[in-house]
């Protein structure tokens, strides 16, 4: 619904029963919010290019969806049992604090964030795209197990995945060189990242889908037992892998593959011939 004024807002949340108010989906033709009801449990606020600024969120929110609201530039707080973080096209050159309860953060569409606050040491679920001027990533926690990155110009490298880390997917990341590998990653999904020569993978590696990486020379896997562990060394590609997707890769090269595949598309690596590899039915 969209409102207009603070009083036509106020009066509309005054009228709502409490069973009713516990999710508000709103659009907004002011700078401002009023106040709003503690009885809010799931918030979202869309499609308000007039919002500039939020202050005193109720502290029942465990969920905050900011969508399309590009003139907004500020929140001074965040509930501090906030669970789940959203916002897409919105102003902001720098985020507000994080409180330790989230687990899901999400950022689409900010092109003038310049860098992420710190990260909450729950976290599980992160999604971070098409935000131009970011340059690099906070420290990742620990718990973390779900990352996707998208249209991430700037960001050139990242530092060691949280050992938690289970399913990733990056696309169009071009500056991107060299993406290192984690002892749980289980699902890889590399799109459209020009500037990519390496990528190590994890010994537990189940599904490998890579599409239009076209300076990729090599894939390399790190041993389960490493005497090193910060060394990759080319011991074979995971024995756990059951899916592997290559398509426009002119110049990639891979280890042998000794362990039957359940799902195999080769298109357009001429480095990489399909006969190689032994299916299993399924």
């Amino acid at each position: 619904m969209h409102f207009k004024s603070h009083t036509e807002l106020t009066a509309f949340l005054a009228n709502l029963p409490p069973s009713g108010s516990e999710n508000l989906r709103i659009s907004v033709g002011m700078s401002t919010l009023p106040p709003l009801p503690d009885t809010i449990v799931r918030l979202t606020i869309e499609k308000s290019p007039q919002l500039t600024s939020l202050s005193n969120l109720p502290s029942s929110l465990s969920k905050l969806e900011i969508l399309s609201c590009p003139n907004l530039l500020q929140i001074d707080a965040l509930p501090a049992n906030l669970q789940v973080l959203r916002i897409t096209f919105a102003g902001f050159s720098q985020l507000p604090a994080l409180p330790s309860s989230l687990v899901r953060f999400e950022v689409y569409g900010l092109p003038q964030l310049l860098s992420l606050p710190a990260l909450p040491e729950n976290l599980v679920t992160m999604r971070v795209g098409d935000c131009k001027k970011l340059q690099s990533l906070a420290q990742l926690p620990e718990s973390v197990e779900n990352l996707k990155l998208e249209r991430l110009p700037k960001v050139s490298s990242f530092a060691a995945w949280p050992l938690s880390l289970s399913e990733l997917e990056i696309d169009r990341c071009h500056r991107l060189v060299d993406i290192p590998a984690s002892a749980r990653l289980t699902n890889v999904t590399i799109e459209n990242c020009n500037g990519l020569q390496r990528l190590c993978l994890s010994h537990n590696l189940v599904a490998l889908r890579i599409k239009h990486c076209r300076a990729l020379e090599s894939l390399l896997c790190s041993s389960p037992k490493p005497q090193d562990e910060s060394q990759d060394m080319p011991v074979g590609m995971p024995a756990s892998l059951v899916t592997l997707w290559l398509t426009d890769c002119p110049i990639l090269t891979m280890p042998a593959l000794s362990n039957p595949l359940q799902s195999l598309q080769i298109s357009s690596c001429p480095g990489i011939h399909a006969q190689r590899f032994t299916m299993v039915s399924v």
